[in-house]
């Protein structure tokens, strides 16, 4: 019995990025005789797998959850140096 083969259309992404990281991106596929968009995908599929890696034991979950624990921080701080800070007697 003979297989089809399964043929994957590859989907197109684009992204801006700032020069520096344009320059660091080109100077990196040249040294690996690769193009910047093998560079990219290669370099998109290893940091996916390693997310998947880190949901799979709870450790992006933790990360996030420390991510909206730091922004919940910095607005209850600066909400607290709004108010005016009432001295405390040592009486």
């Amino acid at each position: 019995m003979k297989k089809d083969k399964v043929i994957i259309k590859p989907e197109m992404v684009s992204f801006r990025c700032s020069t520096e990281l344009f320059e660091r991106i080109n100077r990196m596929s040249e040294k690996g005789e690769i193009s910047r968009a093998r560079l990219i995908e290669n370099l998109c599929e290893m940091s996916i797998g390693s997310l998947e890696a880190c949901e799979k034991v709870g450790l992006l979950q933790l990360s996030l959850l420390f991510r909206d624990m730091q922004k919940c921080l910095k607005e209850w701080s600066s909400d607290m140096k709004g108010e005016k800070q009432i001295p405390i007697n040592n009486e």
